[in-house]
């Protein structure tokens, strides 16, 4: 069986910080690590989930929610992905470090986190 690309990675190369991940067309992904991998230190499941929530909330309501394609945790709890088309890099980074900015000053009930 063929290996997925993201298995290919070399992962004792990165540490924590926002990389291209992969550009497939005109989608491009990043990997925003908030831990090094295989670290022995891994994000808690409900704090991921909280931040899952307030960045995706925060990245499309942004002035570039029309160029997120995706949001979400990685499963191996490390960080996130984020998918993007039409935006530039430096508008990327612009987005996470406004998107962390909100999530540690944020302090209110978290968007959809009831049943309904």
């Amino acid at each position: 069986m063929e290996k997925i690309a993201s298995f290919q990675v070399d992962h004792t190369k990165f540490s924590v910080g926002m990389y291209i991940s992969r550009i497939d067309d005109d989608i491009v992904t990043y990997d925003v690590r908030m831990v090094k991998p295989n670290g022995g230190v891994y994000l808690e499941t409900p704090s991921m989930h909280t931040i899952e929530h307030l960045f995706a909330t925060f990245a499309r309501n942004s002035e570039f929610g029309k160029n997120i394609v995706y949001v979400g945790p990685m499963g191996c709890r490390t960080g996130f992905y984020l998918l993007t088309r039409g935006l530039s890099h430096e508008n990327a980074i612009k987005l996470v470090r406004e998107a962390y900015t909100f999530i540690r000053d944020y302090n209110d009930e978290i968007p959809g986190c009831t049943e309904v």
